[in-house]
């Protein structure tokens, strides 16, 4: 099924999340109220890991809430990348904490699309 979504629990889970790490889920599932998790398509790479760090709230003037935050992406063959990203969110007419999350996602496979392709070792020739 194509909504179908893999949950991604954060770097400091509690144990319902931990638990569910991994399994599929509905799009924007959340295992509780203020769950900081995540979800990504199922048939997204998965050759990539990311975090999340320094994320910060405020509210801007029109009072919107603003969200920014540091991604860093571990491609697959080791080396690291990482951007900063901000998503501005109407809370009365969104969820700001889905809309992070689905920020960072979004700038996770960004970054993990830039990463280095996997060099497949060539066999030596050996005749005989």
């Amino acid at each position: 099924m194509a909504d179908d979504h893999i949950f991604v629990a954060s770097g400091d889970s509690c144990p319902i999340c931990m638990a569910l790490d991994g399994t599929i889920v509905p799009e924007g599932y959340t295992a509780h109220d203020n769950c900081m998790c995540s979800t990504i398509p199922k048939d997204a790479d998965q050759d990539c890991e990311h975090g999340v760090e320094n994320i910060d709230f405020q509210t801007s003037p029109s009072g919107s809430v603003i969200a920014s935050f540091e991604v860093t992406v571990t491609c697959p063959d080791g080396s690291e990348a990482g951007a900063s990203g901000s998503v501005e969110v109407d809370p009365v007419t969104h969820n700001p904490i889905k809309e992070l999350w689905d920020a960072v996602g979004d700038l996770a496979s960004e970054i993990c699309e830039s990463c280095p392709e996997e060099e497949e070792e060539e066999e030596p020739f050996n005749c005989c």
